[in-house]
């Protein structure tokens, strides 16, 4: 990917008000999700999810858990959950009306 091919995603994601996170598991390989801030709400979206509206206050949870070791601004945050993929899915995502 070169350098125009950064910068023109991150200025898409920076309009959608979108974040990408690496989460951590106690029990599996990383997985990646998306959460945006948006005008009309928050929301998260797994990878391979669809996307739902969340509360203020789960993803001020979310993003007051990353770790700032990104090795560039253009990497994804980073969450260790410190939970198992299910605890983790069934805490942010799962258990969502």
């Amino acid at each position: 990917m070169n350098m125009l091919d950064t910068l023109d995603r991150q200025i898409k994601r920076q309009i959608l008000g979108e974040t990408v996170v690496e989460i951590r598991y106690t029990d599996t390989d990383p997985d990646f999700l998306s959460l945006y801030d948006d005008e009309n709400g928050y929301y998260i979206e797994p990878a391979f999810c669809a996307i739902k509206k969340i509360t203020e206050n789960m993803y001020k949870d979310l993003i007051n858990q990353f770790t700032d070791n990104q090795v560039y601004n253009t990497d994804p945050e980073i969450i260790d959950s410190n939970m198992t993929f299910d605890e983790f899915n069934n805490k942010y995502y799962n258990d969502l009306k």
